[in-house]
């Protein structure tokens, strides 16, 4: 098992499973999804419709501690 420990850009610790947010490249939307893979520099990230997303550490934020994440108008549900 792997015991490396990953951070997003707030400096927050990452879990599989962990909620993030994340923008698109030419996009200003915060959109959301969760984390499925971890890897040596980049985290996969379940974005909905059977698609996935590979984003370098820095380029998403964990929402674990953010209640009702669902309910925020600003993230785009995808």
């Amino acid at each position: 098992m792997n015991d490396k420990k990953y951070y997003d850009f707030l400096k927050q610790e990452i879990e599989i499973g962990d909620d993030v947010l994340y923008v698109v490249k030419g996009y200003r939307n915060l959109n959301k999804g969760k984390i499925l893979r971890l890897g040596e520099r980049k985290a996969t990230i379940d974005i909905g419709n059977d698609k996935t997303l590979i984003q370098f550490y820095d380029q998403f934020i964990t929402v674990k501690n953010i209640k009702n994440i669902d309910s925020l108008k600003s993230v785009n549900k995808r």
